[in-house]
């Protein structure tokens, strides 16, 4: 849970009645944004919007750069129809995107009312369809939208210095460090060698897909139920678009890639059409999002935790997700696999 920033919410609600032309009455900190304060604002005439501001922190100010990038793809998405359960961003009066306050970059959308998914349930089928179908109209929009400033996936590895760093740095650990520090030590270097096969093992896999190139779609690339909303009338709506990419479309299906992933495809395909996926590509992305977060709760808990309850936290999550995570990977590739290969069979025979 985060912390509200030091600003004057009374200069903000200003701010944003003078930016956006909106008669703002409250704003609402929510304590859960990730590199972003963010507030729900109540309008005069009851419409309720999201309002995100960019942290001055790295991460903060890279998801700044960004805005100039997803901002215009909602936007394109709903007023050309491709897809319409998605944030709808408020232009200002001058008909930008983005707004600053305190030097901080944000932005205001139409609020969508409804419950976070969440990873703790395990989605009906119903549901489980809609993602899939949500993710294939996303995937089909790729040629209507102006994708010009969308990143391309060059499938880099950009946190492995960081990860190798810390563990540099985890060998320097004395009882005179903090308990948190001293915990993640005992954690991490009595499995350094397995760790360091799964880097290499994602290696592999990044020579692999480098080359083997395969059509690239429009991914959100953190599709998970952390990021789907469930509104008041049972539709999925995607939310949270900081890191747009083009990529394979393994890049967001690897979330889905485990439970009932062949019904996935039968919904992903009903809008999509066929496609070729592949389960090293696959591998890559399941490997990659391991270790890019493992990287993020390390650097956390060395540099960053304000105190012991999240750096608790961090290290749960390091043992029990990351850690636990690496011995299905293999598995889970083959699993893939078997879907796919049924699938061709299938159709080959039809």
């Amino acid at each position: 849970m985060k912390d509200e920033p030091l600003l004057d919410r009374s200069e903000l609600m200003a701010h944003i009645r003078r930016e956006y032309a909106l008669d703002i009455v409250t704003l609402t900190f929510l304590p859960n944004g990730f590199a972003s304060h963010c507030y729900i604002a109540l309008a005069a005439d009851g419409l309720r919007y999201f309002v995100k501001i960019c942290a001055l922190t790295p991460i903060g100010l890279r998801f700044a750069e960004q805005l100039d990038v997803w901002l215009p793809l909602l936007w394109a998405m709903h007023q050309q129809q491709l897809f319409s359960r998605v944030p709808l961003p408020v232009t200002t009066v001058r008909g930008a995107f983005k707004s600053y306050f305190d030097g901080m970059a944000f932005a205001v959308m139409h609020f969508i009312e409804g419950e976070l998914l969440g990873f703790s349930t395990r989605p009906s089928d119903d549901l489980l369809a809609q993602i899939a179908r949500a993710m294939g109209s996303i995937h089909q929009s790729t040629g209507k939208l102006d994708i010009s400033a969308v990143s391309v996936e060059q499938f880099a590895i950009p946190f492995e210095a960081d990860l190798q760093q810390a563990l540099v740095v985890l060998e320097t650990i004395t009882a005179r460090d903090s308990w948190g520090k001293q915990a993640l030590r005992d954690l991490l270097l009595s499995r350094r060698a397995e760790l360091q096969g799964q880097l290499d093992r994602l290696h592999e896999l990044q020579q692999w897909a480098r080359a083997h190139p395969t059509p690239l779609v429009l991914c959100h690339t953190d599709m998970h139920g952390n990021n789907l909303i469930l509104d008041q009338q049972g539709a999925i709506h995607v939310i949270d678009w900081e890191t747009p990419l083009l990529a394979p479309p393994e890049q967001d299906m690897f979330f889905h890639a485990r439970d009932r992933f062949d019904f996935f495809l039968d919904h992903y395909e009903q809008v999509r059409g066929p496609v070729q996926l592949d389960s090293l590509r696959f591998g890559f992305y399941f490997y990659r999002r391991n270790l890019e977060d493992m990287t993020f709760l390390i650097m956390e808990i060395l540099y960053e935790n304000p105190d012991d309850v999240q750096t608790r936290i961090n290290l749960a999550g390091l043992e029990k997700e990351s850690i636990t995570g690496w011995r299905n990977f293999e598995s889970n590739i083959e699993k893939v696999e078997q879907v796919l290969q049924r699938r061709k069979e299938l159709a080959d025979g039809s």
